[in-house]
């Protein structure tokens, strides 16, 4: 066998085992994807379910609430604050799948190629990546307006108690 027949050999040998290690970040994202940022997604989202029941509790046992009318805002606003939290909670999940569903594309649609890195990237790929660049951006975007809608509805939450407290001391 001559030298450049064995170079060429040794070539395709690691033209598959890069193709092959290619399909195994395909698999390793498939996997993610599923799970991706649940998991840090749900603590915002279980927190302001918490502040909604925390708010209406303090509501039902404390009637001076809704004589004084700072504290029916603040009250307000917090239950909106809280329920913002829980519906962008509920968004994050979907906006990072979006996310890994496109970086997955983006590896799916390379080239693959018999010359070192063997494989190449192609405008769908490089679009695919892009879109996932921006979902993931989105994605952290959306987990923080839910943190600092949490954030924002506990401030109303404590704006109410201290109100009714100021108004029972009287």
């Amino acid at each position: 066998m001559s030298q450049e027949h064995q170079t060429h050999l040794n070539d395709r040998q690691l033209a598959k085992a890069e193709h092959s290690k290619l399909m195994d970040v395909h698999t390793s994202l498939l996997s993610m994807q599923a799970g991706f940022g649940l998991a840090a997604i749900r603590a915002p989202g279980v927190a302001a379910v918490a502040g909604i029941a925390a708010l209406l509790a303090f509501a039902t046992g404390n009637n001076e609430l809704y004589q004084i009318p700072a504290a029916l805002s603040s009250f307000n606003s917090a239950l909106a604050q809280f329920f913002a939290g829980v519906l962008l909670s509920a968004a994050a999940p979907a906006v990072s799948w979006v996310s890994q569903a496109s970086y997955n594309s983006s590896t799916v649609a390379k080239k693959a190629t018999w010359v070192y890195p063997y494989h190449e990237d192609t405008n769908a790929s490089r679009l695919w990546r892009k879109l996932g660049y921006t979902f993931h951006f989105l994605a952290i975007l959306v987990v923080i307006l839910a943190l600092v809608a949490l954030v924002s509805g506990a401030f109303h939450f404590y704006n109410v108690a201290i109100s009714v407290a100021g108004h029972l001391s009287k």
